[in-house]
């Protein structure tokens, strides 16, 4: 059984402001601890449940957040990023089992997590898919599931959480956290890892699953301002549908985020 596990941040226990996101500042510590604690639960956990291989995608900012040392050694992790249309899903294909997300977030434009956001935050107000907005989880979710492969597992805030179980009824989720306002409600660091580690256990009983994938996407991104919508209008396939919106329309997923890469 071979498993893929997408990591980020801004849904990791006890993460709140942005300066706890950030590479360089003294706050970041906690949250690349408590990130790596947490994949490390996921990864411990996929192994004891039979799996032969473990590729870690690190999938926020720099790419560069988890302590290596603090992991299990027989997995393998991905660092960086490989400017490719699958980012956050670098190296997914048809030869993985299940895929896990761990430290997840709601979708900007919730209120579920003071950090919600969606990709670029500095440029996108939020994503729809199908009429739907849609998360950053369910945007990687169809990029594994391009490829056949289902997501079995999502931990992050409660918001992202329930979504993703109502999302999918096959996705085991937990959530650490819930938002109040500009603050969070958190579990304890260590419970935050034991909730992972009992939640992928469960996930991977899970056998012949099969992941949603719609005959057509149709996706709107939102931007926060109209001169990059206008700038997008100008990308192949991309249509200009109001000041600040953009469409883009396919059968084929990998076809959205490849607009995505080059329009936000």
């Amino acid at each position: 059984m071979k498993i893929y596990i997408s990591a980020d941040i801004e849904g990791v226990t006890g993460v709140t402001h942005w300066d706890d996101t950030r590479l360089g500042h003294t706050e970041f510590a906690y949250a690349a601890r408590q990130m790596t604690r947490e994949v490390a639960a996921a990864a411990r956990a996929a192994f004891e449940m039979g799996a032969s291989d473990v590729l870690v995608k690190d999938a926020h900012g720099t790419g560069r957040n988890l302590l290596l040392e603090e992991l299990p050694e027989r997995l393998r992790v991905h660092r960086g990023w490989d400017n490719s249309p699958y980012s956050m899903m670098a190296e997914v294909d048809g030869g993985f089992d299940a895929v896990l997300f761990v430290g997840y977030h709601s979708a900007g434009g919730s209120d579920a997590n003071p950090l919600a956001h969606s990709f670029n935050s500095s440029k996108l107000e939020s994503i729809f898919i199908n009429g739907e907005r849609a998360s950053e989880f369910i945007f990687n979710y169809y990029l594994a599931a391009k490829h056949g492969v289902p997501t079995l597992f999502l931990s992050g805030d409660e918001g992202l959480a329930v979504e993703a179980r109502t999302f999918d009824k096959n996705i085991y989720s937990v959530g650490v956290k819930s938002s109040l306002g500009d603050s969070t409600l958190n579990v304890s660091a260590k419970k935050g890892a034991e909730l992972i580690y009992d939640g992928v256990k469960q996930a991977l009983t899970k056998k012949d699953v099969h992941p949603i994938y719609p005959e057509k996407f149709d996706v709107i991104f939102r931007f926060r301002h109209h001169q990059d919508a206008r700038r997008a209008s100008f990308y192949p396939g991309v249509e200009q549908v109001d000041e600040v919106s953009v469409r883009v329309v396919s059968e084929d997923f990998l076809d959205i985020a490849r607009a995505k890469m080059f329009i936000v």
